[in-house]
């Protein structure tokens, strides 16, 4: 929520003709674009609208946007096809909708449209996807919504304006219910809900058989349908049975369900043998098709947000399968695979439980093509060190994340090796005491090329920072709950030099925090939550590229000081910095 002025807190004629004069510069610079506007709200959220606010904002927002029309024609003149193709991909997307890139990424793979550049085999599909995203950013053609702690896109949008002009000019009309292009052979369906039939236009129902008539053999299948209750899985589902039964979608390659309550997949699902991708992400499924072992080109799937506790054995057949998304809150667990069949070609594993009946305790060094790994785990230490020697043979990993719990989801003890020989490693998370602390306070256990570490619960009791420090590539640490249980930390003259994101969260024993000059010369943003013996660091004037300051739930006087003295503190950045509690 954004906060105006009370009547008693009115500003001068003076700073009034200031305040309008920047309130039209921030929507002039917004160009009229919906998600300019929105992050500006997101900028300015739970923050009294001033000046010095507004002239904050005002720098955030990108100074090179340009008006939709002027946009559109200048790329169109030399948009390459493959661009072209990824772009169109937006419009099957409702207006207004924040995609999450991980999603937009996997759906142009899926689809064939990202393709290795200039004989560039070596390069995964999906960075080729990542390049083509980042050029479309570039071009103005798609505006990112929010980052990662890492910088890299976490959702994106197409500009309504932008995407209806596309629309128009491409000779396709606005989506109401269904969208049909045969163009490329794509069906979204949206539900309308101001008519219950779930269609503003007579014929273009889920029900009714035109939709597969019109589009005989479709490519996609994507339904954003977010109703509560069970009519939207039952839809669906018949949907489904009816398009099976027919024959007409027997060559789709993608079916994305993300968010429909609980769809009723068809038993016989698995007579959709060129499916590449299914996403059932935030679906609250129970159980999948044994048949979906009949997907044998089954790039993604994706059961994240489920209630699906084990994969059908099945599962073993996709050797095509790259991206495994599962659910670690409800312990998705994978059955033991029949004698010699690894899925080899498997690059992402995310959300799997592994305890002492889980094929992976001892068969994870198998999967040598991983380059996203992350696990639950129940282990005692014994099944936990098959499992630390099997992880450091993936030697082609990107990103690691280990939680190590008891039954009730408690942090227990975790053993980690050295993870130094994992060069490739950028992202890691750890989560449980750690039994081999020197993986942390040995800068030799760290692979060098690391920019986000997060620790929680690790119960470090010597100060990890001056090791740390040391990570010339580090962007993002985030220190959560018991990870040090020290009461000071020293933070020494030029360490973290790269560092842009810092957190610390319920470090309870914390009480002095020394920053030295010249200590993270590039932070940008620091939070603070739940540190409740924290004094008031005297280094906080050393942070000068300091943006952003979030204080959650820290003692009154802790709050009150920083607000106090932030004129003082800061007197020598030149740009202005917001603090949010």
């Amino acid at each position: 929520m954004v906060h105006f002025p009370a009547e008693s807190e009115q500003p001068s004629r003076e700073v009034a003709k200031k305040f309008k004069a920047l309130v039209s510069k921030v929507v002039g610079r917004c160009g009229g674009l919906p998600f300019s506007i929105l992050r500006v709200g997101y900028l300015m959220s739970g923050k009294e609208v001033t000046v010095e606010e507004l002239s904050r904002v005002l720098e955030h927002i990108t100074h090179n946007q340009t008006p939709w029309f002027e946009t559109l024609d200048i790329n169109e003149k030399d948009l390459p096809l493959h661009l072209t193709q990824c772009l169109s991909y937006f419009g099957l997307f409702p207006r207004d909708f924040e995609i999450p890139a991980r999603r937009l990424l996997a759906l142009w793979v899926a689809e064939g449209l990202a393709q290795p550049i200039g004989g560039e085999e070596e390069e995964s599909l999906e960075s080729v996807a990542k390049k083509y995203l980042s050029e479309l950013i570039d071009r103005n053609l798609v505006q990112v919504v929010e980052r990662k702690l890492n910088g890299d896109v976490k959702t994106c949008g197409f500009p309504s304006a932008l995407r209806e002009l596309w629309l128009r000019r491409h000779n396709r009309t606005t989506p109401t219910s269904f969208l049909s292009s045969s163009l490329d052979n794509r069906l979204a369906y949206y539900f309308d809900e101001n008519d219950a039939s779930g269609s503003r236009n007579h014929g273009s129902s889920i029900h009714s058989p035109h939709i597969l008539r019109s589009c005989r053999n479709p490519r996609s299948f994507l339904f954003f349908d977010t109703r509560e209750g069970n009519k939207p899985g039952q839809d669906i589902g018949n949907f489904l049975h009816r398009g099976i039964a027919s024959g007409h979608p027997l060559q789709l390659q993608v079916l994305d369900l993300e968010r429909v309550f609980r769809p009723q997949l068809p038993k016989n699902i698995g007579k959709l043998i060129q499916l590449t991708y299914l996403g059932l992400r935030w679906t609250y499924l129970e159980d999948i098709p044994e048949s979906i072992g009949n997907l044998l080109n089954l790039l993604t799937l994706d059961v994240e947000h489920t209630y699906i506790r084990t994969l059908p054995g099945s599962i073993w057949k996709l050797q095509k399968l790259r991206h495994l998304y599962m659910n670690e809150i409800y312990r998705s667990k994978i059955v033991h695979q029949p004698r010699w069949n690894f899925l080899r070609s498997l690059q992402t594993l995310r959300g799997a439980f592994v305890d002492k009946d889980s094929p992976l305790k001892d068969g994870l060094g198998n999967l040598s093509n991983l380059r996203k790994l992350a696990l639950a785990i129940q282990l005692d230490l014994s099944q936990q060190n098959a499992l630390a020697e099997n992880i450091v043979k993936l030697t082609h990993l990107e990103s690691l994340k280990l939680k190590s719990i008891d039954e009730m989801g408690r942090p227990q003890e975790l053993k980690v090796k050295s993870l130094s020989t994992l060069k490739n490693i950028s992202s890691l998370y750890l989560f449980g005491k750690l039994q081999h602390p020197f993986i942390i306070i040995d800068i030799n256990g760290l692979p060098q090329n690391l920019t986000d570490l997060t620790l929680s619960a690790s119960k470090l009791s010597d100060d990890p920072i001056p090791k740390l420090e040391k990570l010339q590539k580090l962007k993002s640490l985030c220190l959560y709950c018991d990870s040090y249980t020290g009461k000071k930390m020293v933070w020494s003259k030029e360490g973290f030099p790269q560092l842009l994101v810092l957190k610390f969260w319920m470090l309870q024993e914390l009480e002095d925090w020394d920053v030295k000059e010249q200590a993270m010369p590039n932070l940008k943003q620091l939070e603070i939550r739940s540190c409740k013996r924290l004094k008031v660091p005297n280094g906080l004037k050393h942070l000068k590229s300091l943006r952003e300051l979030k204080l959650k739930d820290m003692p009154v006087e802790f709050t009150t000081t920083i607000k106090e003295t932030k004129e003082q503190i800061w007197r020598d950045i030149a740009h202005s910095l917001a603090i949010i509690n």
